[in-house]
């Protein structure tokens, strides 16, 4: 067989690009159709159960008071677990990389500055900033490690099934600063529902103190497996009036915590981020499922990276 020409090799690879982004464009618009019935989303993970991964050494976990088991029971009951804590070494080392790293003015490459000079780079800009956030988080030590966590990862096979794996980590800002009503429908602060895949979870830590006025996230406990049709189709925004009709107050869960503090939650049930009005929010995301559906993935080339205050 002859060697292929450099005309054909580009056409193979052409080819194959284009044949990987067909593909990826036809599973994710039939999850984006069908992941919304709860018999289909079932039986999608079903695959994944034949998966027989290495049993992890839970032993290994920073999260040693974590009950496995009771967060997984948690997750399918409510759609949410609470109680996580992070070790304060972890907690110190995710806020200084945070303060030594830019990040991004409403998530856009060419606008990175550092926390500490937000009010100078929205000045540069011209404009006000809903949300700062990180790219390339992987390169953080301290994410890895709660990346590589045992339990966290336990949980995820147990309530996606043994197939899961973590799929992306995101940290950003969330800004103390008045919003449009577009703008917070654009950055998810009003009620919507997540679908990464046909099932999915979700691992948040609040990196800064959080309350009621300090962007608390808000989880409409048991949204994940009964939400009516005029709820899932069309996928839009939801006003708080609407929630609280269907689904009463008392399930309508507001999140508050001291830096540190974590939830576990499957976000295909509803859920918002409240606009902060008191002080700055800052979080960081853990994603884990069974598929990637190219959502969300903060990896960049960092030679696109560009500070608008340097």
């Amino acid at each position: 067989m002859n060697a292929p020409t450099k005309s054909s090799s580009a056409m193979t690879r052409y080819d194959g690009l284009t044949l990987a982004r067909v593909e990826r464009s036809l599973r994710t618009r039939t999850l984006q159709i069908f992941g919304r019935f709860y018999p289909i989303r079932t039986l999608a993970t079903l695959p994944g159960h034949l998966s027989r991964p290495e049993p992890l050494d839970l032993s290994r976990s920073v999260f040693e008071s974590l009950d496995v088991r009771a967060a997984a029971a948690a997750l399918r009951r409510d759609g949410i677990c609470r109680g996580l804590r992070l070790p304060d070494d972890i907690l110190s080392a995710l806020r200084a990389w945070a303060d030594a790293t830019p990040c991004y003015g409403d998530q856009d490459i060419k606008l990175g500055f550092h926390y500490r000079d937000r009010l100078k780079a929205e000045e540069v800009a011209g404009r006000k900033f809903t949300v700062g956030g990180y790219f390339n988080t992987g390169q953080c030590e301290a994410v890895r490690a709660l990346a590589e966590d045992p339990k966290l990862l336990e949980i995820a096979r147990n309530y996606i099934g043994p197939a899961a794996k973590l799929m992306r980590t995101q940290m950003w800002w969330s800004w103390a600063t008045d919003v449009s009503h577009a703008a917070r429908n654009e950055w998810a602060q009003l009620f919507h529902f997540d679908l990464d895949d046909y099932k999915f979870l979700k691992v948040f830590f609040y990196l800064t103190d959080v309350d009621a006025d300090a962007g608390a996230h808000v989880f409409v406990r048991g949204s994940h497996v009964r939400k009516p049709l005029r709820h899932r189709f069309p996928m839009r925004r939801l006003s708080d009036a609407e929630v609280v009709e269907h689904y009463g107050a008392d399930n309508v869960l507001t999140l508050e915590g001291p830096a540190g503090s974590g939830f576990i939650e499957d976000t295909f049930g509803i859920h918002k981020g409240s606009p902060p009005r008191s002080r700055d929010r800052l979080i960081l995301q853990l994603e884990y499922a069974q598929r990637y559906y190219g959502h969300g993935n903060d990896e960049r080339d960092p030679s696109t990276l560009e500070l608008i205050v340097s």
